[in-house]
């Protein structure tokens, strides 16, 4: 990235995820007219992208076609994206644009992380540069760097109809289960007493979300509360043929994303599309619509094997999914799920009060904040070492050697 083009340029940084954040950052420190140049942030699509960025607006491509050709686009995703980011633009006639290069901006994300916190930047500085890599590095930068804004997700099922094999929320391993709609209705009241409108995006998920004899009341319950936040129901989509009229009502009039993951299996998903189409909602897959979901595992070992600071910092996870169940705050879902698979297995993992904070007994989102950048008891279980990603997607059979 060039900085003296940059210089009194009007710029749209393009990217909502961790690189995009980043950016936000890097440019909030070296852009003396920062507030006149950042124009705001651009996604392809506003859907299961949050409504702001490190206090930047997001808004779709689209928002922004109205802005002359003066505007540099800054590129701020990771590598995986950029070609397709690039024929994005292109189809808009785009081709002001500049790619942000997180590397070079380490040394300068290193001096903030350490203001922010020198104690906690040298609990894990010692062995940072000997665990990570580069790209590893940038995104644990992000992940520590984050200020005042909470992204989370809820179970609102334990169990599932599908129930894949290494499941991370070990949904297969769960007993029947729903969240209930009192308790985490006293949870979002007072998630907002202690951050106010700073809540992002929230991830319903389970276990499969649609299977909530109760899901109806639950949006009502979120999206009143939650105004400002990206809201997405994430699922499998295999019950979309089944939902009633008041459902596509609801995720019509509150603005409830739908984000389907899709499986290798005999299902017409096409028709799922077809179904919301007709109903006025657009089913979201993520980044690219013909990815079909594979099996990633993560082994855990039944003793605390690891260096918990070294498997918090390779960890994606971390601080990144956040997990809000009846009342505490997890780190990851691995941590908020994990009741599941010791009692199915009869294991003594971490889990509960000892890996995660009650948002009732703190006195400010700092303490919060401080807790979610930090390892927890389980982190020493992970062996993020031996993490292993695209493998076939099959059905759970429940033996541990899904999780071991």
């Amino acid at each position: 990235m060039d900085l003296d083009t940059l210089k009194n340029k009007k710029i749209i940084v393009y990217g909502a995820g961790q690189i995009g954040q980043i950016a936000i950052l890097a440019l909030r420190e070296v852009l003396e007219k920062f507030e006149e140049q950042v124009i705001g942030c651009a996604v392809t699509t506003i859907n299961n992208n949050p409504k702001f960025l490190e206090g930047i607006e997001v808004h779709s491509l689209e928002y922004y076609k109205n802005y002359d050709n003066g505007v540099i686009y800054l590129i701020a995703a990771k590598d995986m994206y950029r070609e397709q980011m690039i024929r994005e633009l292109t189809v808009r006639n785009i081709t002001n644009y500049q790619y942000f290069d997180s590397k070079e901006f380490v040394e300068l994300l290193e001096k903030m992380w350490m203001s922010q916190n020198k104690e906690r930047y040298l609990e894990f500085k010692e062995n940072a540069n000997k665990v990570l890599g580069n790209e590893e590095y940038i995104l644990f930068l992000s992940r520590q760097l984050k200020q005042r804004v909470l992204n989370f997700e809820v179970n609102l099922v334990e169990h599932c109809n599908l129930n894949c094999q290494s499941c991370n929320h070990f949904s297969p391993l769960a007993e029947k289960k729903f969240l209930n709609c009192e308790q985490i209705e006293l949870d979002l009241k007072q998630i907002n007493k202690l951050l106010g409108s700073n809540i992002g995006k929230v991830m319903l998920l389970g276990g499969e979300p649609l299977l909530h004899p109760r899901l109806h009341d639950l949006l009502k319950i979120f999206r009143g509360l939650l105004p400002e936040a990206s809201i997405d129901v994430v699922t499998n989509g295999l019950l979309i043929p089944k939902m009633n009229k008041e459902f596509w009502k609801l995720v019509n009039n509150l603005q409830i994303g739908l984000s389907v993951t899709k499986y290798p299996i005999n299902f017409d998903y096409a028709d799922c599309e077809k179904i919301a189409e007709k109903n006025g909602v657009h089913i979201s897959y993520g980044h690219l619509s013909e990815a079909i979901k594979t099996t990633y595992h993560l082994p855990l070992k039944d003793k605390a094997e690891f260096n918990p600071y070294d498997m918090y910092m390779k960890c994606s996870h971390a601080n990144e999914c956040v997990v809000l169940r009846e009342g505490m705050l997890y780190t990851c879902p691995l941590a908020a799920n994990v009741q599941h698979y010791n009692k199915y297995f009869n294991k003594h993992i971490p889990e509960g009060k000892e890996v995660s904070i009650d948002i009732y007994k703190v006195g400010s989102w700092q303490e919060i904040e401080e807790f979610l950048k930090r390892p927890n008891k389980m982190c020493a279980y992970c062996d993020i070492y031996h993490y292993t990603y695209n493998i076939p997607w099959a059905i759970s059979k429940r033996d541990i050697s899904e999780w071991q």
